[in-house]
């Protein structure tokens, strides 16, 4: 793989320690609900109050239906409850825990979503500001110390406590009969590291003061050092060489697809139907190593694929060898924040021909290269990346290939009529009418 990517590291961790999981075979009869309610209330006195909260559903496919919350995740110390709210109903000492504004509950992401989803599965209503609840949202720390990322995947790589977060197992089908070992240890690993970073996050000098945050850290600083006793490590190394050539072979056909259909990105959506060197299909090969080929998991190997949107369609198309090379010293040193504009033409010139869509690629990368230690040079080169075009000219003699939205339309199909002008706008693509002639104004698509 390129030697710019960020490599993973080789050691995950992942939560060891105790599991206990209520559902229709060990907390279906009463007399089994009433020992697990003791034993519950005992670990969350002994946890002081702290609880690290997460919750999972079946995926909604569309907006019409709403699927309720099928597993509930409540980490008490080192241990993690699971509860299975598809399999019994919501027990009530987990409901009085939910509706306790004296429980800290340390969530990631809580949003109106998350809200909708508690009063439409359980008629629990949490205000608008969770924080008069009980709820403690890691990402809303994160945001207010200033850190690019704020989802919980993130935030333990920046505290040095990387973990696994499979995109296949987060959108599988939480309420099956049966749920896999994997979903089990990812459901978990989701509560108990956002109870840790809650600790982490809260000893951050940045984080605005309250009261709830006050008591939270007081409870933190009793509860997680014994806490952290339950982090385990695994050597993940061999994994990540089987994921790394498979991206690799990804990025090989992805490129000769394009070439063959004589076009700069294909749909993701046909992704899956490439074939490798033996011809199995890329997407069996990714279900064996329970990898997605969503959009979301290959915008994160943003060092070799690109993905940009058009017409309510996602396209793809893999990074060539310029456009990936590794920055310069010269380059990561340009002054973005002071002055973008010298900045970006003192970076043209450094390099060396290429089409319009590899510069604007590789900008981007060095903004996500650069944001890693300065944001705001990162803020500066993403409001320029607009501008290569106008300064392409310097750098390449030939128009290039066109721009993405323009073979994106050629890739879906979408050309324009026989009686329609071509024009050039900074905007969203529309379609006017001036006269009898249909005028099609292209902008450039935000990557």
């Amino acid at each position: 793989m390129d030697a710019q990517a960020v490599q993973p590291s080789s050691n995950v961790a992942f939560h060891k320690g105790e599991r206990v999981l209520l559902d229709r075979a060990s907390a279906g009869q009463p007399k089994q609900l009433e020992n697990m309610k003791r034993k519950f209330q005992s670990a969350l006195e002994s946890s002081e109050r702290l609880v690290g909260l997460d919750m999972e559903w079946k995926p909604d496919r569309c907006t019409q239906r709403r699927n309720d919350v099928a597993l509930i995740q409540l980490a008490l110390g080192g241990s993690v409850w699971l509860v299975r709210t598809c399999e019994i109903d919501l027990p009530d000492f987990v409901r009085q825990l939910l509706m306790d504004s004296s429980v800290v509950k340390v969530v990631a992401g809580f949003d109106s979503s998350d809200r909708d989803k508690l009063q439409r599965s359980f008629g629990i209503e949490v205000p608008t500001n969770p924080e008069q609840a009980g709820f403690v949202d890691i990402s809303l720390l994160a945001r207010e110390c200033g850190f690019a990322g704020s989802g919980v995947k993130k935030l333990c790589d920046r505290y040095g406590l990387p973990i696994e977060k499979n995109q296949k197992v987060s959108c599988s089908n939480w309420a099956a009969a049966r749920l896999t070992e994997d979903q089990l240890q990812y459901a978990c690993d989701d509560a108990f590291f956002t109870l840790l970073l809650g600790g982490r996050l809260l000893q951050e000098e940045k984080v605005s003061p309250s009261r709830l945050r006050a008591r939270a850290r007081a409870a933190c600083d009793l509860v997680l050092p014994v806490a952290s006793l339950s982090v385990g490590t695994k050597d993940m190394a061999e994994r990540h060489a089987e994921v790394r050539a498979f991206l690799e072979e990804l990025h090989g056909a992805i490129s000769r697809a394009c070439a063959a259909q004589g076009v700069l990105k294909i749909p993701v959506a046909k992704v899956g139907q490439l074939r490798d060197k033996v011809g199995m299909p890329f997407a069996q090969r990714a279900s064996l190593l329970l990898v997605s080929l969503g959009v979301r998991f290959l915008k994160e190997q943003c060092q070799l694929f690109g993905i940009s949107s058009f017409s309510k369609q996602d396209f793809i198309w893999a990074r060539s060898a310029a456009e990936r090379a590794p920055f310069t010293d010269e380059e990561k040193s340009l002054e973005w924040a002071s002055s973008p504009e010298q900045s970006l033409q003192t970076w043209l010139s450094l390099q060396p021909r290429m089409a319009k869509q590899e510069l604007v690629g590789r900008l981007g990368l060095l903004a996500r290269a650069l944001g890693a230690e300065e944001s705001a040079k990162t803020l500066a080169a993403l409001a320029v990346r607009k501008q290569a075009c106008e300064f392409s000219a310097s750098v390449a003699d030939s128009p290039g290939p066109p721009w993405r939205g323009q073979d994106a339309r050629s890739a879906a199909g979408l050309r324009p009529s026989g009686n329609s002008k071509i024009v050039e706008c900074r905007s969203r693509p529309q379609r006017k009418k001036s006269g009898n002639q249909a005028v099609v104004a292209r902008g450039i698509p935000k990557q």
